[in-house]
């Protein structure tokens, strides 16, 4: 089961949601962010955390799964413009789905993934990933997501890996 979750902070009188990864949207004060998702289910090809908690993260305790972005293996699902792999985030204290848009490596090595949300068309999001150390079945990542909404926008750092 996953669960998701932001982290709730008191600012200036005001309740706000942060997650690991908020961001304003142009000229409000008002947070769009970037939550967690816990527990059991590291069934997806690529799992992405924080940089704090990989370092806490321990494959046999669940209590340490808190993922940021997660995707399934590279290959097509769906028909026509939903055709393509999924990626899962919170945002704004709710689980989105992407559909992969297509991948390219930049002058700098930085792998960089496009994606659009599956239900909510106006969200976008863009993983710029450095390529690490790489196993005989996986490879390390790291680098930052970013995901917006017209004028909303957030970005948090992550590690992580892709492969079995």
């Amino acid at each position: 089961m996953v669960r998701t979750g932001t982290i709730v902070a008191a600012m200036a009188g005001a309740i706000l949601l942060a997650g690991p990864g908020a961001g304003r949207a142009a000229g409000t004060d008002m947070l769009f962010s970037i939550g967690v998702m816990t527990g059991g289910d590291a069934t997806q090809y690529c799992n992405f955390m924080t940089p704090a908690d990989a370092a806490a993260f321990s494959f046999d305790d669940e209590a340490t799964w808190r993922f940021v972005f997660v995707s399934d293996y590279p290959q097509p699902e769906g028909e026509s413009e939903e055709k393509g792999p999924r990626a899962r985030a919170v945002v704004n204290g709710r689980l989105q789905t992407f559909v992969f848009r297509g991948e390219k490596t930049d002058g700098a090595g930085m792998l960089v993934r496009r994606y659009r949300g599956l239900d909510d068309s106006d969200l976008r999001m863009v993983a710029r990933l450095k390529p690490g150390t790489k196993g005989m079945e996986s490879q390390n990542f790291e680098g930052r997501i970013v995901i917006r909404r017209g004028d909303w926008r957030a970005g948090v750092a992550v590690k992580g890996d892709c492969g079995v």
